[in-house]
């Protein structure tokens, strides 16, 4: 039985470490995948959970993506907000 789960756990981590690359090399996302034909996954004889596994890292992406981004607009606003107000430190005075 637990080889079955490794077996799983692997394929799970190579087809999510497959669609996050796709999506960070490509920048397609899980809606282009979806509007994909059916019959081109099946040509491929890609497994519906495998798909589901790539989307699973296609999402993962889309969302570091946007945790990132959020992160660095927050980086600049307080350092344009440092800039611009006045000095409050205790300097040397005169």
């Amino acid at each position: 039985m637990e080889e079955v789960y490794n077996k799983i756990d692997k394929d799970y981590l190579k087809a999510f470490n497959i669609g996050y690359a796709l999506s960070k090399d490509t920048g397609l996302k899980v809606e282009n995948l979806d509007k994909l034909k059916p019959e081109l996954f099946r040509k491929r004889r890609t497994s519906k959970n495998r798909l589901t596994f790539i989307k699973d890292g296609m999402k993962q992406f889309a969302k570091d993506l946007e945790q990132n981004l959020v992160r660095n607009v927050n980086k600049e606003n307080s350092i344009n907000t440092a800039i611009n107000e006045p000095f409050k430190g205790g300097g040397l005075e005169r």
